[in-house]
């Protein structure tokens, strides 16, 4: 029911002659198998009737055990998200170029950008401007042992609406 999207890696800017050199430190690995603990994330309904899902397909979401396996391998991103209804696979390039990426809910044009803290921000619009614009914001924290997922959708007659997930690591 929801749609993958794409992430994008930047990279840190070498120290010059000039100045001491400073090891690089590699940004955080999303690798992995996250399942979606539903008792820490927020109710996802108003965020997804925003972006017009069907009211039977945010109750089967609300419900839905979701298992996610990342592979982060620099330039790319590869996702798997598994369900009890089905299974959806992305191979996501990682180069800051709006990409249209087909979905649950259609074609998005997707722009993503991985911050300085190592925090994914991933923009999503419709093509045809008929559904709002989303911004996903993923973040590791306690260690790389939990992901967040924080989705704003910023419908064009309302205020911005926010709700998280909360995914923990399971290998």
């Amino acid at each position: 029911m929801l749609a993958t999207f794409l992430i994008l890696m930047t990279t840190t800017p070498s120290a010059s002659a000039e100045e001491p050199a400073t090891a690089e430190v590699a940004p955080p690995s999303f690798s992995g198998t996250w399942v979606l603990d539903h008792a820490a994330s927020d109710d996802l309904d108003a965020v997804l009737e925003a972006q017009g899902v069907p009211g039977w397909q945010r109750k089967l979401v609300a419900e839905l055990d979701v298992s996610l396996t990342i592979w982060d391998e620099g330039d790319r991103l590869r996702l798997r998200t598994v369900t009890v209804v089905r299974t959806n696979e992305a191979e996501l390039v990682l180069d800051g170029v709006v990409h249209e990426i087909r979905g649950d809910q259609g074609k998005r044009d997707v722009t993503a950008v991985r911050e300085d803290d190592g925090s994914v921000r991933i923009t999503a619009t419709d093509p045809k401007g008929k559904k709002p614009l989303v911004e996903i914001r993923r973040a590791l924290a306690e260690e790389g042992a939990v992901l967040r997922q924080t989705i704003e959708v910023r419908p064009d007659d309302g205020p911005p609406l926010r709700a998280s997930q909360v995914y923990r690591r399971s290998s």
